[in-house]
């Protein structure tokens, strides 16, 4: 692991701007006596103690795909289609939302990957009338369920109190446009719920400048410095287009508003965090669920581990080596951990994933964990990309089978997989052909495409073989 950075940490909202926080980490020293504390629970010769907890890396990634709803056990589901995406949420504890539509929305296809052929209507249902879930800045922007409100409500009062006066350019601009920033006010009190295109601006203001595609959006970017804030929440989406209401106004009157203090606010949102991960780092926590947002998170897995809620867990390769890092499990998930060792526990499946799926959307803990080296090429020039514009890992039981590049050409209503890459020697598992052609098959049919279409960039024999099973 790591020695952590003494600087503090920036909250970089993309192209929208970068608030200081409190600092996460401590000097090295602190870090030491932090694993010391942690690592006591392991020590045989501690009367009292539990014996140390050991499993297999192979034991960790099925955990971490059964906390991820992506094993078998997924699909076989008795609820209705909401109760369904209610268990999703409950288990990722949120969804990222990202605008491109090369195959469809990220949060669609999130939910895809665990439920199969569902009402993606339900989704909006759940987030704007029955207002179980709403948006909010998670790992990034995030679908996150209403349940953990007094999380972000905390984070959001902390932003509130130094956004305004920290210095920094956005708060300077803030400053420059009290008459815009009250016009806007003023159009969500009178007027209800609005658009950013509905509010025309009146006042003289400052217009905001930036690199980014922000630039010269002076009314977008004030509503999202609001939303920040807590005053605004999303009331509606059509698209990419945004329907804005106060959150005074639109949050649930059975909403948890509880402040909580930075202690509190850790013991509850990083037990989540490592559910959800299965095992992790203390790395792996602090980019998770409530991404960087974690103050002093060492002391709270000390305490944590102190009152056994987690417990520090080493990690064995195949080849019985121990795995860098210093490992943690949430106590509720031991049983689960140490029974997943045993293949007549462990049922897989094969299933495309989102490049923006919670089980890989940390990039760091992918290499370490599944032997995957992943990273989005969106913003990649075309020339310079390894594998596509648009590439979906291909899960397959407990490992990563590839990736494969695709698009839904929505004139022709056909849905293209372009090119098939496979992860070094995987090329002889042509026996996982059939579950990667129902899986594909299945996006299809979920996206309402005509036809499934195989482009020529893939192994031929498993060209072939796919071909055969459409």
């Amino acid at each position: 692991m790591p020695w952590p950075s003494p600087k503090p940490w920036a909250w970089n909202s993309p192209g929208v701007y970068s608030v200081l926080a409190l600092p996460t980490t401590t000097p090295r020293t602190k870090w030491i006596r932090f694993w010391k504390r942690l690592t006591r629970f392991a020590r045989c010769n501690d009367p009292g103690m539990p014996p140390p907890l050991k499993a297999t890396l192979k034991a960790a990634r099925r955990l971490a795909i059964r906390k991820q709803l992506l094993d078998s056990h997924a699909l076989l589901r008795p609820e209705s289609d909401k109760q369904a995406i209610c268990k999703v949420l409950e288990a990722l504890r949120c969804v990222q939302i990202d605008p491109i539509r090369a195959v469809e929305r990220t949060e669609l296809l999130v939910l895809w990957s665990r439920l199969g052929n569902f009402d993606p209507g339900l989704l909006n249902e759940l987030l704007y009338t029955n207002r179980l879930f709403f948006e909010n800045w998670a790992h990034c922007a995030s679908i996150c369920l209403m349940d953990d409100y007094p999380l972000f409500h905390h984070r959001m009062q902390a932003f509130a109190a130094t956004s305004e006066t920290d210095g920094s350019r956005t708060a300077q601009w803030v400053k420059q446009n009290g008459a815009l920033l009250a016009q806007i006010r003023e159009a969500f009190r009178t007027r209800g719920p609005l658009a950013s295109q509905d509010i025309a601006v009146d006042v003289p203001h400052v217009p905001w400048h930036s690199t980014g595609w922000t630039s010269g959006r002076s009314v977008p970017r004030m509503l999202d410095h609001l939303f920040f804030r807590g005053e605004l929440m999303v009331a509606q989406r059509s698209g990419n287009r945004k329907v804005w209401h106060l959150t005074e106004e639109f949050l649930p009157p059975w909403a948890d508003r509880t402040s909580m203090t930075p202690d509190e606010f850790c013991r509850r949102a990083v037990p989540l965090a490592l559910k959800a991960l299965g095992t992790g780092t203390a790395r792996d926590i602090r980019q998770h669920f409530m991404r960087r947002a974690y103050p002093d998170l060492e002391s709270v897995l000390a305490s944590l581990a102190a009152d056994g809620t987690i417990l520090p867990v080493e990690l064995v390769d195949s080849d019985n080596r121990t795995m860098p890092g210093s490992w943690m499990v949430h106590a509720e998930d031991t049983e689960m951990l140490q029974g997943l060792e045993a293949d007549s526990n462990w049922e897989g499946r094969t299933v495309l994933l989102s490049p923006f799926d919670n089980l890989i959307c940390d990039r760091r803990r992918n290499l370490p964990l599944f032997g995957f080296d992943f990273t989005i090429e969106i913003y990649v020039p075309v020339a310079k990309r390894r594998y596509g514009y648009y590439v979906l890992p291909i899960l397959a039981g407990d490992s990563m089978l590839g990736r494969v590049d695709t698009a839904m050409d929505r004139q022709r209503n056909e849905l293209h997989f372009r090119a098939l890459f496979l992860e070094e020697e995987r090329e002889q598992d042509l026996h996982l052909a059939d579950g990667l052609a129902r899986t594909m098959q299945d996006l299809g049919t979920f996206l309402g495409a005509k036809r499934v279409k195989l482009g020529r960039r893939m192994p031929v024999k498993w060209r072939q073989a796919l071909r055969s099973c459409f």
